[in-house]
């Protein structure tokens, strides 16, 4: 939640770094998607401590329906610097089309 709050407060054109509203919470909930998502599995050999690195993710398309324009600048920032867990890795990452 902070990484998202954050995002927001750098990339949103309200500039609010206080936190996200109840209206924002209540537009997302009315955001449906759709699309075809698997799940990857990967290893990565990490040498440095002489291991294998475990890493999973999706992988696929996902198509959003409903109010989805407040949200576009946060998917758009998301796209720019990537989210979740191991970006080093590659991981992350996604695009807008």
């Amino acid at each position: 939640m902070a990484r998202l709050r954050d995002l927001k407060g750098i990339y949103h054109q309200d500039c609010d770094m206080a936190g996200l509203s109840p209206e924002f919470f209540k537009l997302a909930g009315q955001v449906k998607n759709t699309g075809r998502l698997e799940r990857c599995r990967r290893r990565r050999p990490y040498p440095a401590q002489d291991k294998v690195m475990d890493l999973g993710g999706w992988t696929g398309s996902l198509t959003f329906t409903g109010p989805v324009s407040p949200f576009l600048p946060l998917l758009k920032a998301g796209a720019l610097v990537g989210v979740g867990r191991k970006l080093t890795y590659g991981l992350g990452r996604f695009s807008l089309f």
